[in-house]
């Protein structure tokens, strides 16, 4: 064993990890009331995208309070920094804080004060979550081996707002090395993260088809074009893109959410419109099932009489995690979560790939990305409830960046993660006044 100056024995590497989770640990416990009752604060205060003034000035007065420095972005977003005292790369953890246009139905004490809004996706337990990792991360700020910056995103709900905070230069100054993100999930006992290397969300294209032809009385059917009953068929037909023109082991999700047409139950209107939205892992399954959409409908509208205008709108890309991050990931938060082999319900699993989207894919289009899932029992949804959870994804999330920071992970040449799915976008710096991303060290 090493001795250091003064001649004492010093720590071998495995005990300083194990020193260090037990100090994040005990440092996430002691603070866990105060993190839960910012929580509830968020919970309580839920906002729209583009709306979220108030969620805002909370992140950025608890900010202030640990002496993080920071930079408003995309209006209501949030950029802050932890400078490490240790030279290395740098990291990067986001959380979301928009919420969802739906009345809560609950009867919790710290329910929706904002009639018709709720935090119904977990967004408020994100930013609370990365609030607490904050403040152990800066208080180990002098030990920390590069930089960790902190992206608290507007309006991901809406246009995503990943990529304005990107086009605003969150990226770069320092250059971000390596992202990670998590999200809630319900359906795993709580205590729990999933973590998967590869595909781990859906890239996704939401669609819109209005279908138009010649109205009639409904005793005189053969007098019109029934674009009911062709959108009826062509909504059947395109589920066969999934169970005939997919193969099994492959992921593909076709949904149509609404199909308004007519307001008389006695006459064919003349138009008809059903929206919805295709989800693939990617690649060339997501421009096989575009093409596939495409050709059903125009074929079966044109074989009905009636004319299709077929609109598909790109969104995310799909997200794959980076296996050698993920690895790190996996090993950190098994340290605060206990492996899956242990008798205990706070442990880390393999997750499947899955068709719900978020948007770190945004993030992974140029850095090595990791997508994690804590599962903390939530539902989306008008009524849930909450197994309040936020000391330990904080303090995993805290444990997962010394690991990271410490392993040089981020050193490595960054992967081209969904490579394929990439698109060009505004240079950082674009759209956005000089110097908005700059954070003084």
């Amino acid at each position: 064993m090493k001795k250091n100056s003064k001649g004492a024995a010093d720590a071998s590497p495995c005990k300083k990890e194990r020193l260090m989770i037990l100090d994040i640990k005990e440092e996430a416990l002691a603070a866990a009331s105060r993190w839960q009752d910012l929580f509830y604060n968020l919970h309580r205060c839920p906002e729209l995208g583009r709306k979220e003034q108030r969620t805002a000035d909370m992140i950025r007065r608890r900010l202030e309070e640990l002496g993080i420095p920071y930079v408003p972005m995309a209006d209501t977003g949030t950029m802050a920094v932890i400078w490490g005292g240790r030279p290395g790369r740098t990291l990067c953890f986001r959380a979301d804080i928009d919420a969802l246009p739906i009345a809560e139905d609950t009867d919790l004490a710290y329910s929706s004060q904002n009639p018709g809004v709720m935090h119904a996706c977990g967004h408020d337990f994100h930013t609370a979550a990365l609030l607490g990792a904050a403040e152990l991360l800066q208080n180990r700020r002098r030990e920390l081996a590069g930089t960790v910056k902190l992206f608290f995103q507007p309006d991901e709900e809406g246009d995503g707002g990943a990529a304005r905070m990107i086009a605003a230069g969150c990226m770069e100054e320092p250059h971000v090395d390596a992202a990670l993100c998590v999200h809630v999930e319900s359906g795993i006992p709580t205590g729990t993260m999933t973590v998967k290397a590869g595909p781990i969300c859906a890239s996704s294209n939401p669609f819109a088809v209005t279908l138009r032809g010649r109205g009639t009385h409904g005793a005189k059917p053969h007098l019109g074009t029934d674009v009911i009953l062709a959108g009826a068929q062509i909504i059947s037909a395109l589920q066969t893109i999934s169970s005939r023109r997919t193969s099994p082991a492959e992921p593909v999700v076709v949904t149509v959410g609404s199909f308004p047409a007519g307001e008389a139950g006695n006459v064919l209107p003349e138009e008809a419109k059903f929206t919805g939205i295709l989800r693939t892992m990617g690649g060339e399954a997501r421009e096989r099932v575009k093409a596939d959409f495409r050709s059903i409908v125009s074929g079966i509208a044109a074989g009905m009489g009636v004319e299709a205008e077929i609109e598909i709108f790109e969104s995310y890309p799909g997200c794959r995690n980076d296996p050698a991050m993920t690895d790190l990931v996996r090993r950190a938060a098994g340290k605060i979560l206990g492996l899956r082999a242990e008798p205990t319900l706070r442990k880390i699993r393999h997750n499947r790939a899955q068709s719900s989207l978020t948007d770190p894919s945004e993030r992974a289009r140029n850095v090595r990305d990791v997508y994690t899932v804590p599962h903390p029992e939530r539902v989306k949804g008008r009524r849930f409830l909450l197994v309040d959870d936020v000391c330990t994804t904080g303090s995993t999330m805290a444990a997962c960046a010394r690991t990271l920071m410490e392993a040089g992970a981020a050193s490595v040449s960054c992967a081209a993660l969904a490579g394929e799915h990439r698109r060009k976008g505004p240079k950082n710096g674009a759209d956005a006044p000089e110097n908005s991303a700059k954070i003084k060290k």
